[in-house]
């Protein structure tokens, strides 16, 4: 998980630095979720976060707020 913390309420984030290797693999979800006949190019929206997920391989979930659930 990436969390970004705010300096300030007036400073705006210019750069965000993530390892290089999850920079990749969010790279290549974006890129490949432009294919229609993959799956995990359509993700499902709950409450409080979204999921995308390739079987038995990976999930991505996306919060709506900056707090993980307990």
């Amino acid at each position: 998980m990436v969390e970004v913390i705010v300096k300030s309420p007036k400073e705006v984030v210019r750069k965000i630095a993530i390892p290089v290797n999850l920079y990749r693999a969010i790279r290549s979800f974006v890129e490949s979720s432009f294919e229609s006949s993959y799956p995990w190019r359509i993700g499902y929206e709950f409450s409080n976060h979204y999921v995308w997920s390739k079987d038995g391989k990976w999930k991505l979930m996306v919060y709506k707020t900056h707090e993980t659930p307990s």
